[in-house]
């Protein structure tokens, strides 16, 4: 008689994602953020991005992302400045450590409070 193995389904579906997902100025903050455990979110990001540029003017796009750098830093701050940066840490706990310090020491344009 053959023994059935029963897999946990989250340990088939882990998978090695790319950051390298869609066009540079649609991708959502966490793939510029190497966040690992993306989802489908991203793509709602992309699609949000489509819709702002529409009411935008002609041939205009919601970021520039350094216009060609491909700087996740630059696009990163471009998206605080629309969207508003975090305030606490608790905003930033989900992103790689590095990322973290960036957002808080870089990207806010108000002091960091004392916590953090």
């Amino acid at each position: 008689m053959q023994s059935t193995r029963i897999y946990d389904c989250a340990t088939v579906l882990c998978f090695r994602f790319t950051f390298a997902v869609g066009t540079f100025i649609y991708r959502a903050p966490e793939l510029h953020c190497k966040y690992p455990q993306y989802n489908g979110s991203v793509d709602l990001w992309s699609v949000g991005c489509i819709f702002g540029e529409m009411f935008l003017e002609l041939n205009k796009t919601l970021f520039t992302g350094g216009e060609g750098d491909d700087n996740p830093f630059t696009i990163i701050r471009e998206i605080f400045e629309l969207i508003g940066t975090p305030t606490s840490p608790e905003d930033v706990e989900w992103l790689p450590d590095y990322w973290a310090r960036v957002v808080r020491d870089r990207c806010s344009n108000q002091p960091s409070p004392s916590d953090w």
